[in-house]
Order: structure tokens, then sequence, then C-alpha cells
């Protein structure tokens, strides 16, 4: 398996510096299979619009799209767009984009290069409750081995 060239694209971004939606691109970059890669787009200026959702792409060497994300921007804001959550974007006093994790539609994850079905996220919630039920189950199993124990041990004391 060998590296690709890959370039992310910005599409439909109103900086007022730019046109409005114009094409904001990466420096290409080689990529091995199954390897993750950060790409970090540093964009200054103001926006024209406060709220906008503009697209991400990622295309090959010859310009074919291979993955695409919508990416809702405002100013001063930090986007992530991870897994299969739908991108968020959080700005740096408000870090709570590690928890908000909102799963795409099949069609997003399809568009983001993922294929099959979207795996199902566990919440935390589900977790906790999980691993209650586990520890009564082994504290619950560790008394009655030692009973088991202590009963064994009585009865050879007896004889």
């Amino acid at each position: 398996m060998k590296a690709e060239l890959f370039t992310v694209q910005l599409l439909e971004f109103p900086l007022s510096t730019n046109k409005n939606g114009t094409e904001i691109q990466s420096r290409d970059v080689y990529i091995f299979p199954y390897r993750r890669h950060n790409h970090v787009l540093n964009l200054y200026g103001p926006l024209i619009k406060s709220n906008t959702n503009c697209t991400l792409r990622v295309l090959d060497k010859l310009n074919n799209v291979m993955a695409w994300r919508h990416v809702p921007i405002s100013e001063a804001n930090r986007c992530f767009c991870v897994w299969n959550c739908e991108c968020a974007c959080t700005t740096i006093e408000d870090q709570l984009f590690s928890s908000n994790c909102k799963t795409m539609s099949h069609e997003a994850y399809n568009g983001a290069g993922f294929r099959g079905a979207i795996p199902q996220m566990r919440t935390s919630d589900s977790i906790s409750i999980l691993n209650i039920i586990k520890l009564t189950c082994i504290f619950v199993s560790t008394f009655f081995i030692i009973r088991f124990y202590i009963g064994i041990t009585e009865v050879n004391d007896y004889e």
C-alpha cells in the first residue's frame, strides 16, 4: 500500500477579504491508507455573515471528490469533523465539543467517505448503568465464593 495525494477544499466561505463563494484550498498532503491525518485550515478576517454553512471536500490527485462534510461556521470558532459525528464548532472558551456527538445521517456518513451502516454510539448513561450491573455481579459472586470457601473450611475443621 502506498500513500496517495489529497487536498482539502472549503467551499462557499464568506470571508470579507475574498469574494463570497470562493474556494479555499489547502496544501497537498500524502496520506497512507488506514492512517489518520489532521488537517488545519487557519482563516483570518471578518465573516460577511455571522453564521453560515460551508462544505468541506477532500479531493484526490485528479480532483475527484473523495469525501465531503457540511460545516456550520461562525466567527472565532474552531470546528471539528471526527468519526461519524456531525461537524461541531466551539469557541476557545467553551470547548464542549468532545461530549456533544450528534450522529450524522446515512447520506452524510457515506458522503464523508465511510461505507456500510452507521456504528451505534454508546451514551454515557448506558455505560454507567452497565458498569453498575457488572460491579454488582462481581460483588455478589465474590461474596458467595467467600461464603462457599468459609463453609468448606468449617466442614473440614469439624471432621
